[in-house]
């Protein structure tokens, strides 16, 4: 049984492995589903890759992080300033898909990409991350209760040592596993 599994993962290697550049962090690998860098796609660093993103693509001041981290902020800014520079004479369409991107990311809803994807994928990058950072800074009246309180079901599952039990929507869920992983990485 091992060896089909390594020639699967073999294959899977020689597949992919043209498809990077040689700079890994100029454009997002084909490969990766999120629409983050694999550095910053987990707790607090997607949501610093997120707004600052989201922040270089509409020109405007980032929200500030609940907890900060200058390398994903960095990357975050150059994929926006590279995604406003990319769709500079598309910039209407860009900017419908990226609006709704962020509608769907601040629901965490199932996405339903448009085109252009990557301006879609930064919205959303935007929106999840606006939701965590709300979650994080217990800003309630941005999330609403439901959230809140899976997030905090979520924390305490955690620090119990309980498996988790998602039985909400994606967006409930979501708010769940924001607040069980963020347990698993606090003091």
């Amino acid at each position: 049984m091992r060896m089909p599994l390594l020639s699967f993962v073999v294959l899977m290697s020689l597949a992919t492995a043209g498809s990077a550049s040689a700079n890994w962090h100029d454009e997002p690998l084909p490969w990766f589903p999120m629409p983050w860098e694999p550095a910053c796609g987990k707790n607090y660093l997607s949501e610093n890759y997120g707004l600052a993103q989201g922040a270089a693509y509409l020109g405007q001041t980032m929200i500030p992080p609940s907890t900060a981290n200058q390398l994903c902020q960095r990357l975050g800014r150059e994929a926006g300033e590279k995604l406003a520079r990319d769709q500079a004479n598309n910039q209407p369409w860009c900017n419908r898909a990226f609006d709704r991107g962020l509608q769907s990311g601040l629901r965490f809803e199932v996405p339903t990409v448009e085109t252009p994807s990557e301006c879609w994928h930064a919205g959303y990058a935007l929106g999840a991350a606006r939701l965590e950072n709300a979650l994080r800074r217990d800003l309630e009246s941005e999330v609403g209760s439901r959230c809140m309180r899976e997030y905090r079901r979520g924390w305490t599952f955690y620090k119990e040592q309980k498996v988790p039990e998602l039985n909400g929507d994606n967006f409930t869920n979501h708010c769940f596993m924001t607040g069980y992983d963020d347990a698993s990485i606090a003091p």
